[in-house]
């Protein structure tokens, strides 16, 4: 009985961590979410990634080495919807290299831009399959989230996060060698307007949708229907 119950509650956590997971991606990609823009440094939001981060990085025995240089660098963005999207990054690069490997962050200034690299070590990615990565369910993520327990949505969430901070998303992976995200995000600069909550479409929406949720199932639909009011959904 206590095994089926430890059973049960790991399988709890991790069904609720993929619900968490599509409901993210549900409101992203629709304009559900707002970004609250504010001055930041992308050193405190690393930071806030690493520490969420450290239990799995341990866990795995990882070499992790940091380089985030000696001057600050500020951009205007969301900082908790950017730490999602660098722990997302984190815990690929964690669960899909061997333990005991290493695991390279750095940032640096090119031109304009507040360039993020990771780089793993890990088992890298089918050439064919990187111009899909990003794409919502495809074989590309499935192929590495099914002994790992996702959906193989994480990547088009970060992708999202990214481009609508104005940024950009690349990808080097040599299979069996290992894989490196490069993020680009723009310099804040004076003129930036700050604290502006926007829509995926840049403009806040003053019409009231409805949703209707249909399901041969009560429960369901009423389970649904309560996630979606406690995630901020009219």
């Amino acid at each position: 009985m206590d095994r089926a119950c430890v059973i049960i509650e790991r399988q709890l956590v991790q069904l609720t961590r993929l619900v968490d997971d599509l409901v993210e991606v549900s409101r992203t990609t629709t304009g559900w979410v707002r970004l609250r823009l504010e001055r930041v440094t992308i050193h405190e939001i690393l930071s806030r990634a690493l520490e969420t981060t450290q239990p799995l990085i341990e866990q795995r025995r990882h070499k992790v080495s940091v380089s985030l240089g000696e001057d600050l660098i500020w951009i205007h963005g969301d900082a908790s919807r950017l730490e999602q999207a660098m722990v997302n990054l984190l815990a690929n690069a964690a669960k899909y290299t061997d333990e005991g490997s290493a695991i390279a962050l750095s940032v640096e200034v090119e031109e304009t831009y507040c360039v993020v690299r990771l780089k793993d070590s890990g088992v890298g990615i089918i050439p064919e399959l990187l111009p899909h990565i990003y794409e919502l369910f495809t074989q590309a993520e499935r192929s590495l989230a099914r002994s790992r327990g996702g959906l193989g949505i994480g990547l088009a969430l970060v992708k999202r996060i990214v481009e609508m901070h104005d940024g950009i998303i690349a990808v080097h992976s040599v299979l069996n060698e290992g894989t490196e995200f490069v993020i680009r995000l723009p310099i804040a600069t004076s003129s930036a307007k700050l604290d502006l909550p926007v829509t995926e479409s840049g403009i806040e929406s003053s019409t009231a949708l409805r949703i209707l949720v249909v399901d041969d199932n009560v429960d369901t639909a009423e389970s649904r229907r309560c996630w979606w009011e406690c995630s901020g959904m009219p």
